[in-house]
């Protein structure tokens, strides 16, 4: 479990990789301490930089790392 704990730490989205796909999300929460706002505005960036119109950027400024367990982000999800 440690091990696995310590390499999700580490663990980083590149934007080329996510080109396949048809359609990406990515959920970001305001007060996630685990994956800051900066670290989520690089990665929108990049994918800009790359030409990629597949992701979709999706803010939650008022919520934290496990965005799922909120009501307001159910609501919003299944409305999309």
């Amino acid at each position: 479990v440690v091990l696995g704990v310590e390499c999700l730490g580490e663990a980083e989205i590149r934007p080329g990789s996510l080109k396949p796909f048809k359609k990406v999300r990515v959920y970001s929460g305001g007060r996630d301490k685990i994956s800051p706002l900066q670290e989520i505005l690089e990665l929108k960036s990049e994918a800009s930089r790359l030409g990629l119109a597949n992701i979709d950027f999706i803010f939650f400024p008022e919520l934290g790392h496990a965005l799922f367990l909120s009501p307001a982000f159910r609501e919003r999800f299944h409305h999309e």
